[in-house]
Order: C-alpha cells, then sequence, then structure tokens
C-alpha cells in the first residue's frame, strides 16, 4: 500500500500482461528484475545477450503506447482493480 502511494501513475493491466508482470515479479525472468531497458532490448534481440553478457534469448517488454509512461516515474500495475506490482520505468 506504501509503494502504491509512491506510484505516479496507475496502469490496468490486460489478463496477458499481468502474468507478464507475476513472471517478473517471482523471478521467473531471472536475472531480469523488471522489464527490459531499450539497452538490453537491443542487446537481446541482435546478440541473445543481455548488456552485461548473461544468455537471454527472449526480449521481455511492456508494450504500450501510452505517452504517460515516461522515464522516471513509477507506474503502478493493477489488474481487475487490485493492486499487483509497482515499477520503476527507465
Amino acid at each position: 500500500e506504501e509503494l502504491a502511494k509512491q506510484a505516479d501513475v496507475t496502469v490496468e493491466l490486460t489478463e496477458r500482461q499481468s502474468c507478464d508482470v507475476e513472471l517478473v515479479c517471482n523471478g521467473a525472468f531471472s536475472p531480469l528484475s523488471g522489464f527490459m531497458n531499450s539497452g538490453d532490448y537491443n542487446s537481446v534481440v541482435e546478440k541473445y545477450r543481455l548488456e552485461n553478457g548473461n544468455l537471454f534469448g527472449l526480449p521481455v517488454v511492456y508494450d504500450t503506447d501510452r505517452a504517460d509512461l515516461t522515464p522516471g516515474k513509477k507506474a503502478l500495475f493493477t489488474y481487475k482493480g487490485e493492486n499487483i506490482a509497482v515499477l520503476d520505468i527507465e
């Protein structure tokens, strides 16, 4: 609840997005601790490796066209009205 109060923007997730957020949060995409930033994304697409050199063959991104999700903000992700996670946008 305290983290939710710190969020700059709230995003209601689709079922698919909520699954991706859950996988990020429970460590299924380890060593990722969030969705990929552009550097990791480009590195994985080009070399199948994260920027730090770790092997990783699948880009993990949050797909959106929302203009209010900008670097430096905190986003509260909700699903069916329930708070799921708070992530920093890079």
